[in-house]
């Protein structure tokens, strides 16, 4: 499964996600309105989450990404906002293979 990104950029998986982090939180109201909020393993702070998904992991905010916190959640999918998160989390998170895609509203 491919798609391009808001900046163009390919993402790739070899299945659907089944394990999605979220960065911002219009990425997991996207996440939530394509029907995949049970597929949510850790979102933003800040993030408007239904009654059952409220014990989520919050492991991002303005100060940036906890990246032990995204490592230990094994995600197979990141969903961050291009410019709202640190360019340097942004390339730390390239760096691990995690496929990522980069949302710019």
């Amino acid at each position: 499964m491919a798609v391009r990104d808001d900046l163009g950029r390919p993402v790739s998986l070899p299945q659907a996600a089944q394990r999605i982090v979220t960065l911002s939180p219009h990425g997991t109201e996207l996440v939530l309105a394509a029907g995949a909020g049970q597929r949510l393993v850790g979102v933003a702070t800040g993030s408007r989450l239904p009654a059952d998904l409220d014990a989520l992991p919050r492991i991002s905010a303005h100060g940036g990404l906890d990246r032990e916190a995204l490592l230990a959640l094994q995600p197979d999918l990141v969903v961050a906002w291009q410019s709202g998160n640190r360019a340097t989390d942004l390339d730390w998170i390239a760096a691990t293979d995690t496929p990522l895609y980069r949302s710019e509203p």
